[in-house]
């Protein structure tokens, strides 16, 4: 195998930097007539960049990561003809006139219709200024310390960059994120707990081999330029000058969370079904929804369990569908988590299904934004809360834009006949089914727990790449 040029990949496709729980992304435009100063802003940025070090030791104050946009490399005169259709279209390009529903294709594919529709966002849509250019992530230890590392890259890029502005408000789109020191996300599951680890890097050593069967994943899908899962994307020869090389593609999307809608359903469905509204009822109706308890164990080993047993020490991960719960009795076929990662499910010979699905995996580094709520706890102003989505993919269509279309959005995943994910998918009075003997639940009205409300596709290059780009 060939090994990954790692001083030359930039350090979020190893890391979700963990123990820098600040983090903001400025969201940027290059400034017009000022190609210059832009080359000169990215060539100096390239010194700046955080680099991966896959067996040494992770950031502990800060770390800066860039991205750029498909219009980005056309304004800086770079011969986009070796980049992917997908980045080049961008996550919401623009519906033909001639469509009577003005619907377009992607956006049909990634499920962003209705309230979720690009022209409703509040950037990267159709009702846009001038185009992003870019995003610059950055992260830090501690507020104080984001904010000094905020206020210096602004300066830094005075001359060659403004800020893109909220197509609402006009508001300058820096956005601000943060991890929880418990993992939870706003609807109170532990997140982040499944993810593929490189094949070479430290976080592969030790695995059970069961786990590494499935979770150790091929360099190629996540750095461009090595092999992957699938043999035919790479051919060995991919020039070491290839603007390609070492980079991958970054999908940023903003998805807000509806946290009191959550809470109702579970309220009115535990009380509909089990007959009692009190937490462990609720707790029930969540895990199904969901395929794990709100403490990251899955379903699959503890579906019976009481949920105050479920406890935070048995996150466990390496489990198959199809030996352990082939029919989803104990973790519904259509639950949030085996749509996303549907391991051996999705054919009737599990080793097939495990290959193809380690073809379509895709690394998160998402954030929360907003205040967090307490789980059915007291609820305060109708602050915009949720999470900026971030994945890294060296393939947008077979991984990102897949998994999205084929699996959360698929009516008919692993036999299922008319609803598609509960949780990012469903657009309102949908419906989900809980497989149980002698006959299914189904639940019905299910509504929207999740609004797309931002988005667009980045490609974040290699450190050489970036240099020459800078020229």
């Amino acid at each position: 195998m060939t090994k990954v040029e790692w001083k030359d990949v930039q350090s979020l496709v190893v890391t979700g930097y963990p123990k820098l729980r600040k983090a903001a992304y400025i969201l940027w435009q290059f400034t017009p007539g000022q190609k210059g100063q832009a080359k000169l802003w990215l060539r100096k940025l390239a010194n700046r960049v955080t680099v991966a070090t896959p067996r040494g030791a992770e950031p502990t104050d800060k770390a800066i990561n860039v991205a750029l946009s498909a219009s980005a490399l056309a304004t800086l005169g770079i011969d986009r003809s070796g980049f992917s259709t997908e980045f080049l279209e961008g996550i919401a390009p623009s519906p033909p006139t001639s469509s009577p529903t003005r619907c377009a294709r992607r956006s049909s594919q990634l499920g962003d219709l209705g309230i979720n529709d690009p022209i409703n966002w509040r950037w990267g849509g159709w009702q846009r200024g001038p185009e992003v250019h870019g995003v610059l992530l950055l992260y830090a230890r501690c507020n104080e310390t984001l904010d000094s590392l905020l206020a210096e890259e602004l300066w830094r890029m005075r001359r060659a960059a403004t800020l893109a502005r909220c197509a609402a408000t006009g508001a300058p789109l820096i956005l601000k994120a943060y991890l929880r020191s418990d993992r939870r996300e706003h609807f109170g599951f532990c997140d982040g707990i499944s993810q593929p680890i490189i094949e070479g890097t430290k976080d592969a050593e030790g695995l059970s081999s069961k786990q590494a069967r499935f979770d150790v994943i091929k360099p190629g899908e996540f750095v461009i330029g090595y092999r992957g899962e699938r043999d035919p994307r790479w051919t060995g020869t991919d020039p070491a000058g290839s603007l390609q090389r070492n980079g991958t593609y970054l999908v940023f999307r903003d998805l807000e969370q509806d946290v009191d809608a959550f809470d109702n359903f579970l309220t009115r469905t535990a009380q509909k079904v089990l007959g009692s509204d009190k937490a462990s009822a609720r707790e029930w109706v969540a895990a199904r929804l969901i395929g794990r308890w709100r403490s990251g164990q899955p379903l699959v080993s503890s579906a019976f369990a009481d949920c105050n047993k479920a406890t935070s020490s048995e996150r466990r991960n390496d489990f198959l569908y199809h030996y352990e719960d082939r029919y989803g009795l104990a973790c519904p076929i259509g639950a949030h988590i085996r749509r996303a990662n549907p391991r051996d499910s999705l054919s009737t010979d599990p080793d097939t299904a495990l290959r193809l699905s380690r073809m379509h995996r895709i690394i998160r580094r998402g954030r929360l934004y907003g205040p967090h709520m307490a789980v059915n706890g007291a609820r305060g102003t109708q602050t915009r809360r949720g999470i900026y989505f971030i994945c890294l993919n060296a393939d947008i269509a077979g991984q990102f834009e897949l998994i999205q279309h084929s699996w959360l959005n698929n009516m008919h995943v692993g036999g299922l006949y008319d609803e598609r994910d509960p949780l990012n998918s469903n657009s309102g009075g949908g419906t989900f089914t809980i497989q149980q003997r002698p006959t299914n639940l189904r639940l019905r009205g299910i509504p929207q727990f999740v609004t797309v409300r931002g988005g667009a596709y980045f490609f974040m290059p290699g450190i050489t790449a970036l240099r020459e780009m800078a020229g």
